[in-house]
């Protein structure tokens, strides 16, 4: 891959913040490198998090991906190292219903 040491820069658009690295790849070590927000620019849709285009997060810090619904309940849990769906310690995917029971799972270990 590209230099490390290259300059994280972000881009605003429309409902939509992303952090690229110096190859433009999807990129931030402190935070999501993707957010969706809603029409209405304040409720936030969607957090991704990826490292050099991979989605990709500690497992004790949480998923990678989380969707939210319009009214800030998650609905959707995808756990990611290094771009690979697993989780040693639980379910990899998971979705919620409305009031957080968790509807569907997956297992997937790495």
């Amino acid at each position: 891959m590209g230099n490390k040491c290259r300059k994280i820069y972000k881009v605003v658009s429309n409902n939509e913040v992303a952090f690229f690295n110096g190859d433009q790849l999807l990129h931030n070590l402190n935070g999501p490198a993707r957010i969706y927000f809603y029409d209405d620019d304040i409720r936030i849709k969607e957090l991704r998090y990826l490292i050099n285009g991979r989605y990709h997060r500690n497992e004790e810090d949480g998923p990678a991906l989380i969707i939210f619904d319009s009214h800030g309940r998650v609905r959707t849990e995808i756990y990611y190292k290094h771009g690979i769906e697993c989780r040693c310690f639980g379910p990899s995917y998971i979705e919620y219903d409305t009031v957080g029971n968790i509807t569907y799972q997956e297992f997937h270990k790495s």
